[in-house]
């Protein structure tokens, strides 16, 4: 029964879905260690409302190069992981059409 464990445990762990959620959270763990977070939500909240756009680009321009490569990490594997789910959604529908 161990092996059936052993293999179900491999499947998961290497299904895309899983592998993308590992990425994103190490991402966002080594985001954190070059970027406060609650300091960007606040120093956020206190620009005017019509000039967010403009600060939050301005704030990209200043920050360092790995930070820019860490963001377009994080939402390169986001938008993978969109199409992941769509492909396993049209496969789980195809699977249950077959079987019915």
């Amino acid at each position: 029964m161990r092996r059936v464990y052993y293999a179900y445990a491999i499947r998961m762990a290497t299904h895309p879905v899983f592998i993308h959620g590992v990425v994103m959270g190490a991402l966002l763990l080594v985001l954190t260690y070059f970027v406060s977070i609650p300091n960007v939500f606040v120093n956020t909240l206190d620009v005017r409302v019509g000039e967010l756009a403009p600060h939050l680009f301005r704030a990209l321009q200043e920050t360092e190069v790995w930070t820019l490569l860490i963001l377009g990490s994080l939402i390169f594997t986001t938008l993978s992981l969109q199409i992941h789910l769509r492909m396993f959604r049209i496969d789980h529908k195809t699977f249950r059409s077959n079987t019915a």
